[in-house]
């Protein structure tokens, strides 16, 4: 008995593999079962039901059989009255089919669909997905247990002792082979529950990502939209040239570079970087460039455009982000320039006699951070550019681009470039320093934003 019960139980694996090849299914998994996919539930399951009287085990003119695995799972996936109707199709054949127990089995038959649908409704009100497999089993143990006690007082009134070695005989392998079946059951369509909510899942992060991907390249657009990328003035003056570069080692970035005549003598230019990367370095040197844009062109001295520039930034200034920059004012007609530094790296010059050496920096600390009187002040520099000589600023991005051995770019090694690419004119050094840093770095991703800006004097005295 044991075996043959087991063996028409194996069947729900059959079952639930045709229920999920069906058009229906797909409204099952939604928990959103219309008119017609209910109907095609309720025969479905019902047919199934039949099925597990049709294939028992005939015993003392009863049969033990397997017919509750199939109301039980349709009231579990399809509510009370796809589990109503289930019950009632195997109910009826049941009664139909006669023998000893026919009434109390085909009551018990539809109040197992009934039962398992009321408990779907609570399921999915109180939590999410499907009955899991020791749910499904403990509901069709208690079913079962139900089914033969029911069998038991009713038959039991008759006859007692003839329903209850009916019953001892039967127990075990009943509720072995329902429990189990149910549990099959339960766990095929619980796991397809779980893999069409990770296909969901996966699908909204596809498209949030999409979505984030495609923000990214419009601020990106939008950054570099913020730095010249045509490097003449207009007027255009033929006693420098200009080049410059920025690459950010994200999507968006915080470094900076801006250039533009101040009158018909003077150019001003900066390099910048925010002490961040991403997003919020990309707003916070959005603000930054824009204060540097409107007092660059009032000609005042760079200590105190760093001065009324810091004073700026670092009101309301709550996560403490800080931006290094390097200024400057080149006159046009004399080859003076007046500079400042905030804490950023110190430029180079390559001298017209091939020369390349460190500028030295004046005082200056960090922007952004409001430290009182410690460093509320900046100072200025003037030094004399010859003909040929070329100022190189740069941001830490190239110093301290990393190889796979962890070593540094390092000051040096950029001097060492710098002189190699004497003679050249702006757009070459850049290049050359660029390629200098990526042939280094090798493997190793790009950690820092990298901005290279150079300037040539032209003019001849």
């Amino acid at each position: 008995m044991s075996i043959a019960l087991l063996n028409s139980a194996s069947d729900a694996v059959v079952a639930a593999y045709i229920l999920t090849r069906t058009p229906y299914f797909k409204q099952t998994l939604n928990k959103n079962n219309d008119f017609r996919s209910s109907l095609f539930l309720i025969v479905f399951f019902g047919l199934f039901s039949v099925f597990g009287t049709l294939s028992g085990f005939k015993i003392d003119n009863a049969v033990a059989n397997t017919r509750y695995i199939a109301p039980v799972i349709a009231g579990l996936i399809g509510g009370p009255v796809v589990g109503f109707g289930a019950g009632l199709i195997g109910g009826i054949h049941r009664f139909a089919y006669g023998g000893y127990t026919a009434f109390p089995s085909a009551l018990s038959t539809v109040v197992a669909g009934i039962a398992a649908g009321i408990y779907f409704q609570y399921k999915i009100k109180k939590i999410e997905g499907y009955t899991n497999i020791p749910e499904a089993s403990v509901f069709a143990l208690i079913i079962q247990i139900y089914h033969l006690g029911q069998v038991l007082i009713i038959e039991g009134l008759s006859d007692f002792p003839k329903a209850f070695e009916l019953i001892k005989a039967v127990f075990i392998p009943m509720v072995l082979a329902n429990v189990i079946g149910t549990g099959v059951f339960a766990y095929i369509i619980s796991n397809l529950y779980r893999e069409k909510k990770t296909i969901e899942e996966r699908n909204n992060f596809l498209q949030i990502n999409t979505r984030i991907e495609n923000e990214l390249k419009i601020a990106t657009d939008i950054q570099m939209s913020m730095v010249p990328t045509v490097f003449v003035t207009v007027p255009k003056r033929d006693e420098f040239k200009l080049y410059a570069t920025m690459k950010p080692a994200k999507e968006v970035g915080g470094d900076f570079y801006d250039f533009f005549l101040v009158d018909d003598e003077k150019l001003f230019f900066v390099v910048g970087d925010v002490s961040d990367k991403g997003v919020p370095a990309a707003l916070f040197m959005a603000v930054t460039k824009t204060f540097i844009k409107a007092l660059g062109k009032t000609s005042m001295q760079p200590h105190q455009l760093l001065n009324i520039l810091n004073h700026h930034i670092s009101e309301e200034n709550k996560t403490l982000m800080f931006v290094t920059i390097f200024c400057g004012y080149l006159d046009l007609n004399t080859g003076e320039l007046e500079y400042s530094n905030a804490g950023h790296n110190p430029p180079v010059i390559l001298k017209s006699n091939d020369n390349a050496e460190m500028l030295e920096l004046p005082q200056g600390c960090i922007l952004g951070i409001n430290f009182g009187g410690e460093c509320d002040y900046y100072s200025s520099k003037k030094i004399k550019l010859n003909y040929n000589d070329t100022i190189i600023v740069y941001t830490d991005g190239v110093t301290e681009a990393k190889n796979p051995k962890k070593e540094l770019f390092s000051e040096s090694r950029l001097l060492e470039t710098v002189t190699n690419l004497k003679q050249k004119n702006p757009e070459d050094i850049v290049t050359g320093i660029e390629n200098a840093v990526k042939n280094f770095a090798g493997t190793a991703p790009q950690a820092d934003d990298i901005t290279v800006l150079a300037i040539k004097y032209n003019k001849e005295f």
